[in-house]
């Protein structure tokens, strides 16, 4: 009698320990599964932020263009350091403003901090998140150094141009398509990536001013 108790006592306590080892594994994807969803939802509201004040940028700068440097048909620019200055000298304070506006805007974090992300990710995850970090980074490096011309040239029209069309943005296309494949290989829902990816594409081809 008592084998049979302890035998009884060992098969359900085995069965327990198995649930709760499938219980813990489940409940790890699960929590899993919702940090990466908070992720997802962090990263992309902060990048249409950014979208938006690229977009702002890209508005202002069109306007000091129209007001000190229209562009004329068939018109090229030297290099920076060779081009003369043809801008009046009031134009030098417009051109201040855009550039602590694009200051501002390179200032602006996105929370991609890979140390606390490689527990939540898999490396296909992550892959994908890296491809998505290069394209931002390409795009505020370049963005830094229209800039800096900008800051040391301010009555330069070629370099007022260059930096207009940068902020533009079909410039942002890249950083766009990268995130929207983070999206996809992460799997949260289709529905989802694809109102976030329309969202995206209207505030960037819109000029609000955050």
């Amino acid at each position: 009698m008592w084998e049979t108790i302890l035998k009884n006592t060992a098969l359900f306590l085995g069965l327990a320990i198995s649930a709760h080892t499938i219980w813990s594994v489940v409940e790890s994807r699960l929590t899993r599964r919702r940090q990466r969803h908070a992720l997802l939802r962090v990263l992309q509201l902060k990048y249409e932020w950014f979208v938006s004040m690229a977009a702002s940028l890209n508005g202002r700068a069109n306007k000091v263009v129209a007001k000190h440097a229209p562009a004329q048909a068939g018109e090229t620019w030297a290099n920076p350091a060779d081009e003369e200055g043809s801008l009046a000298g009031e134009a030098e304070e417009d051109v201040k403003w855009l550039v602590e506006r694009a200051d501002h805007l390179l200032r602006y974090e996105l929370p991609l901090d890979l140390e606390k992300l490689g527990g939540m990710l898999t490396e296909k995850q992550i892959e994908a998140l890296l491809r998505f970090i290069q394209a931002h980074q390409q795009y505020t490096e370049v963005l830094r150094t229209r800039m800096i011309d900008l800051k040391m040239f301010p009555r330069k029209k070629g370099v007022l141009h260059r930096f207009t069309l940068l902020t533009a943005g079909p410039n942002l296309d890249d950083m766009t398509e990268m995130l929207t494949a983070f999206h996809k290989v992460i799997g949260l829902g289709s529905k989802s990536e694809s109102r976030a990816h329309s969202e995206i594409v209207r505030t960037a081809g819109s000029a609000p001013s955050p």
